[in-house]
C-alpha cells in the first residue's frame, strides 16, 4: 500500500474486476445504484462505529468508496490527484467566518471556484490516462 489512494483503490477494483470507467462521465443506472449502494452501507457502519477502531475503519471504507466512485466514472488517478489539487488551493483561499463561533470558511470577494472542467476534459481528450501517463 502507498500513499498514493486513488492508484490503490485501481488496483483493488483492477483485482477484483470492479468498474474502471473508460472515459470520464456521469455513472447511470445500475452502476449509479450500486456505487451509491455501497455509499450507503459504508454510512450505516459510520454511524454505528462503536469503538475507535470502527470509526476509523468506517472512515477509510469511505474514502476508498468515494474515490472508487471516481475511477467507476472515468476519473484517473493522476487526474484525482489534480483535482485533489486544485480543489484543496480553492477551500484554502476562503477567509474564517465573520462569527467567530463559525467554524465553516467563507468565500471571499472575487474567490474562484476550482476548475475541474479543464481536468476532466483532458481525461477525456485522452492526454490523462489510467495507467498514470499524461
Amino acid at each position: 500500500m502507498s500513499l498514493d489512494w486513488a492508484n490503490d483503490v485501481l488496483a483493488f477494483h483492477q483485482k477484483f474486476g470492479i468498474a474502471v470507467g473508460t472515459t470520464p462521465c456521469l455513472p447511470k443506472g445500475v452502476l449509479q445504484a450500486q456505487r451509491t449502494a455501497l455509499l450507503e452501507e459504508e454510512l450505516r457502519e459510520l454511524r454505528s462505529a462503536a469503538t475507535l477502531e470502527d470509526y476509523v475503519d468506517a472512515h477509510l471504507d469511505l474514502i476508498s468508496v468515494l474515490l472508487g466512485n471516481l475511477i467507476a466514472a472515468g476519473i484517473p488517478p493522476v487526474a484525482i490527484e489534480r483535482m485533489w489539487n486544485e480543489v484543496t488551493s480553492t477551500n484554502m483561499a476562503k477567509e474564517r467566518g465573520s462569527d467567530s463561533n463559525n467554524s465553516k470558511p467563507t468565500k471571499p470577494v472575487g474567490w474562484q471556484p476550482p476548475d475541474l472542467q479543464s481536468i476532466i476534459q483532458s481525461a477525456r481528450d485522452g492526454e490523462i490516462h489510467f495507467d498514470g501517463k499524461d
